[in-house]
C-alpha cells in the first residue's frame, strides 16, 4: 500500500509540474504576442508621422515658391513703372530744350523728332513683361507594380468579435486560416499582370506557441497561377490531394485551434512574402 501511495504522489508532482509548465508556456505565448502587436502599432505611428511630415514639407515648399513667384512679378512691376517715368521725364526735358534752342524752327523740322519720342515711349510701354518660372511640379510617385505589392488592411468579423491582420509582398497572399485548424487558403490575385507564381522551396510557417513552430515546405514543382487559389489541408480533415488547387499537409493533424496565431509565407531565401494574424479587437 506504502508504494502505491507513493507512487501516487508521484504521478500527482508530475501533473502538478506539466500544468505549471503549460501555463508557463501559456504566458509566454500571451506576452511575446502582445509584443507583436506594440510592435505593430508602433510601426504603423511611425509610418503616418513620416506620411504627415512629408506633407507638410511639400506645402511648405509650393508656398515658399509662390511668395517668390509674387515677389518676382512685384519687382517686375516696380521696374516697368520706374523705366516709363523716365522715359516720360526724358522726353519732356528734349521737348523743352528744343524749344528754348530752336524756338524759330517750324512745326514741320520739330515733328520728326517728337515722333521718334512717342514711338520710343510706345516701344517702351509695351514691352512684355518677362515671364517668372514657372514653379517645378512635385514629381508624382509611380504606380506600384503588382508584382512588388504590399497590401496591409484590418477585416473586422462583427459575429466573432475578431479582427484579422494580413501582408503580402508580391500577388500571393494568406487570404484565410480556419479557426479550428483544420487548412487555409493560398490565394493569387495577380488579376492585372495575369502572372504565375513559381513557390518551389517556399515554406509556411505557423507558430502555435513562441517555442512550438509548425512549417511545410511546398513541392519543388508548384507554381499557382494567377486568379487560382490553392487549400492546403492537415491529414484526416477530409481533404484531398490535387496539385495545384489542393494539396495534403502529412505531418500534422491540426494547424492548432483558435486566434493569436500567426502564419508567415517565405520564399525560398528565406524572405517573407506574405502574413496572416486573428486577434481580437
Amino acid at each position: 500500500m506504502r508504494k502505491i501511495e507513493i507512487e501516487r504522489q508521484r504521478l500527482e508532482q508530475i501533473e502538478i509540474e506539466e500544468r505549471r509548465i503549460r501555463e508557463q508556456q501559456q504566458r509566454e505565448g500571451e506576452e511575446w504576442r502582445r509584443r507583436q502587436m506594440e510592435e505593430e502599432q508602433r510601426r504603423r505611428q511611425l509610418e503616418k508621422e513620416e506620411h504627415e511630415r512629408r506633407l507638410r514639407e511639400q506645402r511648405e515648399l509650393e508656398e515658399r515658391r509662390l511668395r517668390e513667384l509674387r515677389e518676382l512679378e512685384e519687382r517686375q512691376r516696380q521696374a516697368r513703372a520706374e523705366e516709363i517715368q523716365m522715359t516720360q521725364e526724358w522726353t519732356e526735358n528734349i521737348i523743352t530744350e528744343t524749344h528754348k534752342t530752336h524756338s524759330h524752327a517750324t512745326q514741320r523740322e520739330i515733328a520728326p523728332l517728337a515722333s521718334r519720342v512717342q514711338q520710343r515711349q510706345q516701344v517702351l510701354v509695351t514691352t512684355e513683361t518677362i515671364k517668372a518660372p514657372t514653379p517645378r511640379k512635385t514629381p508624382r510617385k509611380p504606380k506600384r507594380k503588382e508584382s512588388a505589392l504590399t497590401v496591409t488592411w484590418d477585416e473586422i468579423k462583427p459575429t466573432s468579435q475578431t479582427e484579422v491582420f494580413r501582408t503580402n509582398q508580391g500577388p500571393v497572399s494568406i487570404c484565410e486560416v480556419d479557426r479550428n485548424g483544420q487548412f487555409l487558403i493560398l490565394e493569387n490575385a495577380s488579376f492585372k499582370l495575369r502572372k504565375d507564381v513559381f513557390m518551389g522551396k517556399y515554406k509556411l510557417e505557423r507558430w502555435i506557441t513562441p517555442s512550438r513552430k509548425l512549417v511545410f515546405t511546398f513541392p519543388d514543382s508548384f507554381t499557382l497561377k494567377h486568379e487560382h487559389d490553392c487549400k492546403l489541408w492537415v491529414r484526416g480533415a477530409g481533404g484531398r490531394h490535387n496539385p495545384p488547387d489542393e494539396l495534403i499537409w502529412q505531418e500534422i493533424t491540426s494547424l492548432g485551434a483558435g486566434i493569436n496565431i500567426p502564419t508567415r509565407l517565405l520564399n525560398e531565401h528565406g524572405e517573407e512574402r506574405a502574413t496572416h494574424i486573428e486577434r481580437r479587437k
